[in-house]
């Protein structure tokens, strides 16, 4: 059994793009449509994550092949994470395990 059966939940990220003008000529734009994930809370406290702001932090789960990068955004219904770390990861060593972890900060 592989990590993807406990992948219960599909969103949507988004890119930063810039659309040229300079750097108030940004938007964001959807980078993958559709993605199955599991999120999970990293802890059930609030962080400091910059300027004295608190937000709860996220650990998702996803395919390693997946296109994300710090910075993008999850979206999940009328909820939006931000993504603020990566890893690739194969637990016990075979194909139907490779996986990204990624930390998502929640409101940011």
């Amino acid at each position: 059994m592989g990590i993807s059966t406990f992948y219960k939940k599909t969103v949507s990220t988004k890119r930063l793009a810039d659309v040229g003008g300079g750097s108030k000529r940004q938007s964001w734009s959807t980078n993958v449509a559709s993605l199955t994930c599991a999120i999970h809370p990293l802890n059930a406290e609030l962080i400091a994550v910059q300027d004295s702001a608190f937000y709860n932090t996220f650990k998702m789960f996803c395919a390693a092949s997946v296109d994300i990068e710090i910075g993008d955004r999850i979206i999940d219904g009328a909820v939006t994470y931000t993504v603020t770390g990566k890893s690739n990861y194969d637990d016990l060593g075979g194909a139907s395990n490779e996986h990204q972890r990624l930390t998502i900060v929640k409101g940011k």
